[in-house]
């Protein structure tokens, strides 16, 4: 239906569409920390951002910042899940599974 082009070293997550199906909401990811096999350092996952996408208009509508794992120290890994209303209109989001947060999306 269309392409999301996404900068380099990201990626996205979990997906949670609205039940009417016109849009649908994502956790981008982005790949974070060095990379060094002597020190068997890697780079990995953290969320970046959830942006919800609208099927109808064919592009990204709304963009919510998300609080990710840091690779540096004090290591703090931060977890985070969204879902979307059934008609799209509202998007949830639950921060290291204990704080919920209601968004209105355009």
């Amino acid at each position: 239906m269309f392409r999301i082009n996404l900068p380099k070293n990201r990626y996205l997550g979990g997906i949670a569409p609205s039940a009417d199906g016109g849009r649908f909401a994502a956790i981008e990811d982005r790949m974070r920390g060095l990379q060094s096999e002597p020190l068997d350092m890697y780079p990995f996952g953290s969320n970046e951002q959830a942006p919800v996408y609208s099927l109808k208009d064919r592009r990204q509508i709304f963009a919510l910042k998300l609080k990710g794992t840091s690779p540096w120290m004090p290591w703090h890994v931060h977890y985070n899940s969204i879902a979307l209303s059934p008609n799209g209109a509202t998007l949830a989001l639950i921060s290291d599974g204990a704080t919920l947060s209601i968004y209105s999306v355009p």
